[in-house]
């Protein structure tokens, strides 16, 4: 299998979506208005943003209430960004739900939500 590994999430806002990705040092590689995706950030996949009514429509499904079982990883290569991480998802808008703390595995490891709920991880060795 060849290409690049990604995910596209469904967003309430895409002004908000974008500018929370961008505040993590997410690069924008292409911008339209049902579509913006992104180069991948440090240790993460590509990523792309559909207004969610619209990926609604497109795949033909409902809106969930509550966490999808979806979480979204950052593994950045330095265990110290880890909360530098964080602190960027909070201010950009983001919810801490675990906060960085060290692991019996010897690496460093968090959990927060971005403004739509999605789950995200930063583990780190």
């Amino acid at each position: 299998m060849t290409g690049v590994n990604g995910a596209v999430i469904a967003v309430k806002d895409m002004a908000i979506a974008k500018n929370f990705y961008v505040t993590l040092g997410f690069e924008v590689e292409k911008d339209y208005p049902s579509f913006i995706g992104f180069k991948p950030a440090e240790g993460a996949v590509t990523l792309g943003l559909y207004p969610r009514e619209g990926l609604e429509k497109k795949v033909g499904l409902t809106s969930v209430n509550g966490w999808s079982g979806v979480m979204l990883n950052l593994n950045p290569a330095d265990r110290s960004r880890c909360d530098e991480i964080v602190q960027l998802a909070v201010s950009a808008g983001g919810k801490v739900l675990n906060p960085p703390r060290d692991t019996e595995w010897g690496g460093r490891v968090a959990h927060f939500s971005d403004p739509d709920g999605y789950i995200w991880q930063v583990a780190a060795s």
